[in-house]
């Protein structure tokens, strides 16, 4: 049963009616739709005409479509429900796992024997230490924590006690993700101690889960940490879980 303005059955005087707006959301803008304050009188009562409470109705599904479509992909990931992508670690320092000669992306390197005990490797307080005076040639690798696209900002920060050894040498650190060179670094030898902290755009597309491999020689009995190799920006056109 309809009533008349400013009654409602069991309710008293009804206030008057505010504004009504529709907001959509699509991408990054936003469309808003207001209407005026609609008033009814005893002259124009629209619930008797059937063409207008069809029209009422047609027009209230349509915005309903659209308050209630799909966020956009840079907003909320891709289409397929996968998680946006964000900044962050992209290893574990407690995660890495010695490769042989066959995973070996710079097997090249390689001396003739490779002496690298588990003693000479390991997680220390967060951070990934080696130790050469226990391991001549290190080459471990872990799964990639996150995905990175091409134009992504990566950064990698380390450090090194003082380098010693009998005869002048250089130390040699590497990182591949999936075979692919993403960054390398020398040091000459001997030399004093230092913190190395760099950010590079990342030069390849890769999944999470490929493969990151950490490469480390040098001559002497050395120290070095590997404090972190992280995403820190996202490539402007590639802030979704799909690298374009």
């Amino acid at each position: 049963m309809c009533t008349r303005q400013g009654e409602r059955r069991g309710r008293g005087p009804s206030p008057a009616p505010d504004d009504i707006a529709i907001s959509s959301r699509f991408g990054s803008a936003t469309s808003s739709f207001a209407f005026g304050p609609v008033v009814f009188t005893d002259s124009f009562r629209p619930w008797r005409s059937r063409e207008l409470r069809c029209g009422l109705l047609a027009t209230a599904l349509v915005f309903g479509a659209v308050a209630c479509g799909p966020e956009s992909e840079s907003e909320f990931g891709s289409e397929s429900g996968g998680e946006p992508r964000e900044p962050g670690p992209l290893v574990d320092a407690g995660e890495w796992s010695q490769v042989g000669a066959a995973a070996d992306p710079m097997a090249g390197h390689r001396p003739p024997e490779v002496v690298c005990p588990s003693s000479g490797w390991a997680e220390e307080f967060g951070v990934f230490e080696v130790r050469t005076e226990d391991c001549n040639y290190l080459s471990v690798e872990q799964p990639l924590a996150r995905p990175v696209c091409a134009g992504d900002t990566l950064s990698v920060s380390l450090w090194w006690q003082s380098l010693i050894a009998l005869e002048p040498a250089v130390g040699h650190l590497a990182l591949h993700i999936d075979g692919e060179l993403i960054w390398e670094h020398e040091v000459e030898i001997p030399g004093s101690s230092d913190v190395l902290s760099l950010e590079f755009p990342s030069p390849v597309d890769a999944p999470e889960g490929a493969i990151v491999n950490f490469h480390l020689h040098n001559h002497g009995q050395n120290t070095w940490t590997l404090a972190g190799f992280d995403l820190v920006g996202l490539s402007p056109t590639s802030p979704s879980v799909q690298c374009e």
